[in-house]
């Protein structure tokens, strides 16, 4: 009886608590969640990505195809834009996904089992009006240097026309430096007409010619091997971020190691036999290319220099002739002089490289560094193609002579 009472406080009846039926009531009035609504939403979610990864895909090829026609700087473009699609992608994209799948959920509401769909409805409002509302920006931005009132008459160019004529307005950005530029040309033809340094290089002509062509050569090959390149001709001191990463080549150290006096001297031992020698410059080009200090003391051991200052030197030669190797194992080719209007010979890069170095120990070619970064800064200038620094090199070396 106590059991039962228990069971049934209700005058013995079998009616639940009115909590529990309240609970029951209201499971049976709520709609099931079925599995179809689900498997909908995630097979167009895969079908989405899909076709977006494809579309991607698609475009990226077509850009990085146009890009390199294009020239140096249209690549060096190509690598800032996110997975080098046109500007924009990425957020119609992710706009679009958003959107769809908005109003899919809420179209979907009742069969998913969702309570309230006004959150979701919300954030997609905000999603386009942020979309549209940039996109706006961007084309009066765009839109802003042509503003201005058309003086009566005036026909407007087509779309062709506009192309061309921007591509000259990209020639003409750098006129206003062209003519100091064609002065320190002028300069440096004079002062280095009697060089015996200009030995297979053409002259004078040829030696700024092989600059302006060879810069426009390596920053083809990309910014970073443009900054080894650049580095190897200018008069500085060599640091250890323009070593490329990875394991060096034991080929490449042992070229730099024969090829730097001191260093050979120190660490080519006659005892050391063809493995060893490959060895040791392997080890040697390792530590000279960090700048820790166990890889300075690893390299200045006691009795191998005779002070301080030859040991400094002799880094610094043995890092030149490793940063040359790793540079013509990348692009060893010869640079033509033929775009530059002139009849020499192709100069090889090293022929390059020891000129500059015998015409930097002549009070002549004091000027040669600024000449230098005039013609890699031209080569690598966002606002000029590579045919169109060509042709401004071209000019300059005419109006020089």
């Amino acid at each position: 009886m106590l059991i039962r009472s228990f069971l049934h406080p209700a005058g013995g009846t079998d009616a639940p608590p009115p909590d529990a039926a309240a609970f029951f009531t209201e499971a049976a009035t709520h709609p099931p969640v079925v599995a179809w609504p689900i498997a909908l939403v995630i097979g167009a979610l895969v079908l989405f990505v899909a076709g977006m990864a494809v579309l991607l895909a698609g475009l990226a090829r077509r850009l990085q195809a146009a890009a390199q026609g294009a020239g140096p700087a249209a690549f060096a473009r190509l690598t800032e834009l996110p997975c080098g699609v046109p500007d924009g992608t990425i957020r119609a994209l992710i706009s679009c996904f958003i959107v769809i799948f908005g109003f899919l959920l809420i179209g979907l509401q009742k069969p998913l089992g969702l309570a309230s769909a006004e959150a979701l409805t919300g954030f997609i409002g905000a999603v386009i009006s942020f979309y549209f509302a940039t996109r706006q920006t961007e084309q009066a931005r765009a839109a802003a240097p042509a503003a201005g009132p058309i003086p009566a008459g005036t026909v407007q160019p087509a779309p062709e026309s506009t192309l061309a004529q921007r591509a000259a307005g990209a020639a003409e950005a750098a006129a206003p430096a062209a003519p100091g530029a064609t002065s320190l040309i002028a300069e440096t033809l004079g002062a280095l007409r009697g060089s015996t340094g200009l030995l297979g290089l053409g002259g004078p002509a040829g030696l700024v010619a092989a600059i302006g062509l060879g810069a426009l050569q390596a920053i083809g090959q990309g910014s970073e091997h443009f900054g080894r390149w650049k580095a190897s001709i200018l008069d500085r001191p060599y640091t250890v971020n323009l070593f490329p990463p990875g394991p060096v080549d034991g080929a490449v150290a042992l070229t730099a190691l024969e090829a730097s006096p001191i260093f050979a001297r120190a660490f080519l031992t006659p005892d050391l036999g063809p493995a060893g020698r490959l060895a040791a410059a392997t080890r040697l080009a390792t530590l000279a290319q960090g700048e820790t200090e166990p890889a300075r003391i690893a390299l200045d051991t006691p009795g191998r220099f005779a002070s301080a200052d030859e040991f400094a030197a002799g880094l610094q030669e043995f890092r030149g002739h490793l940063l040359d190797g790793s540079i013509d194992a990348v692009d060893g080719r010869p640079i033509d002089l033929a775009p530059a209007g002139l009849a020499a010979a192709p100069v090889p890069q090293p022929v390059l490289r020891e000129a500059l170095a015998a015409l930097r120990r002549d009070p002549a070619g004091r000027d040669l560094d600024r000449l230098v970064l005039l013609l890699t800064g031209m080569a690598a200038s966002p606002d000029l193609t590579r045919a169109q620094a060509t042709g401004l090199l071209r000019r300059q070396l005419a109006g020089a002579a």
